[in-house]
């Protein structure tokens, strides 16, 4: 099963009206042809996750869209009420623009509006089903209630073991086994011989890919760590994307990637993810990259294909690390900074491997030396 590839991802739609009746005011008057009543939104998506019909959240004019496909996929834009004059006028009359007073409020009060699971409230203990004793009578009544889509008339049917809790409009795929004290949330999405570990956790909208292990005690699709400032106090900021997961992944024990603002935080093909990593929001990682355990990456980092990190690596947010590069044990990378393709680096700050090497040689040296003088 490939993981959906949509930013957003949604299957409701919304129209433009009830966005504006949501905000309390109306976006810019656009041309008669293009009525407010006609247009939908799938979903809130940034520029770098823009997808067809969306709504596109532009923080800053300043910082320019990718092409001009972007601006096309769109369906109405949002921006701060600071930047009106920034906003070319022919763009102007193309799209519904809201402007905002207070985008820090207007934001939260966005994501509690295109939130795709709030109106889901059901969660149900599955019964415990294997080809050695098919209960299928009982699961196809759970299947019946919460919307399932569960692989029955393969060879190889699903094995769920005790105590598994199941959300809405989950999909279990042929040869699913869920070894037991699990939690699917609504919608999530399983292919073919995924393995779930004893005490795996999987938040809502989570997709795995085909022959993908996650092991005992691991948290996918937790909340991202995301907080404002409104008013004097920490307001926590609604997180309502999800994880995808892809094929021929392993995810070691006790480990936690939580879910995207509003995209998807994604984990490329034929990935390895040691015990105690932790993955933040945004996060995306590129094909048959290796992570070893205590490593901590925050969020909306960008790692290649190939990449490498070793224990307790830490990467602080926006951070780009391009395909083939290798991070050495205890390297530390500082927010916004990019590592360059098949770089070897180390050292927090990370620098060239020899230059942490030679630095590291001078430093010793100056040690024996201070040392000498002393004594």
């Amino acid at each position: 099963m490939k993981s959906d590839k949509l930013g957003g991802g949604s299957s409701s739609s919304y129209s433009l009206l009830e966005l504006e009746k949501h905000l309390g005011y109306e976006s810019s008057v656009l041309p008669e042809q293009n009525s407010k009543a006609r247009l939908r939104l799938a979903g809130i998506a940034s520029p770098e996750e823009a997808y067809s019909h969306c709504l596109l959240y532009w923080r800053d004019l300043r910082s320019p869209l990718k092409d001009d496909e972007t601006f096309r996929l769109a369906t109405a834009i949002f921006l701060d009420e600071s930047q009106r004059r920034l906003v070319p006028e022919e763009r102007f009359l193309q799209k519904p623009i809201f402007f905002s007073k207070n985008m820090v409020k207007d934001f939260i009060s966005l994501l509690n509006f295109f939130d795709r699971y709030k109106n889901f409230v059901k969660f149900l203990p599955l019964p415990m089903f294997s080809e050695a004793m098919p209960s299928k009578e009982l699961l196809e009544k759970s299947i019946e209630e919460l919307q399932l889509i569960v692989a029955l008339d393969d060879k190889r049917l699903p094995y769920i073991g005790p105590n598994v809790i199941c959300g809405e409009q989950v999909r279990l795929s042929a040869g699913v086994c869920l070894m037991g004290n699990n939690f699917l949330g609504h919608q999530v999405k399983l292919g073919i011989n995924v393995r779930l570990g004893p005490g795996v956790v999987l938040h809502a909208g989570t997709e795995v890919g085909d022959n993908s292990y996650i092991h005992a005690g691991s948290v996918i699709g937790a909340d991202g760590f995301g907080y404002e400032m409104l008013d004097g106090k920490l307001i926590k900021v609604p997180q309502i994307g999800k994880v995808c997961i892809g094929e021929h992944v392993e995810i070691g024990a006790n480990v936690c990637i939580d879910k995207a603002t509003f995209a998807a935080t994604r984990i490329g093909d034929r990935t390895k993810i040691d015990n105690l990593v932790h993955i933040a929001h945004n996060v995306q990682i590129g094909e048959q990259g290796i992570i070893v355990a205590q490593s901590g990456i925050a969020g909306s980092s960008r790692i290649g294909k190939r990449v490498t990190l070793a224990g307790q690596v830490g990467i602080s947010d926006h951070v780009q690390i391009e395909d083939g590069a290798v991070l050495g044990p205890q390297t530390g990378v500082m927010a916004r900074k990019k590592i360059p393709k098949n770089a070897k680096v180390m050292g927090s700050p990370a620098s060239d491997f020899r230059d942490y090497l030679k630095m590291n040689l001078i430093l010793r040296k100056l040690a024996r030396e201070a040392s000498q003088k002393k004594s």
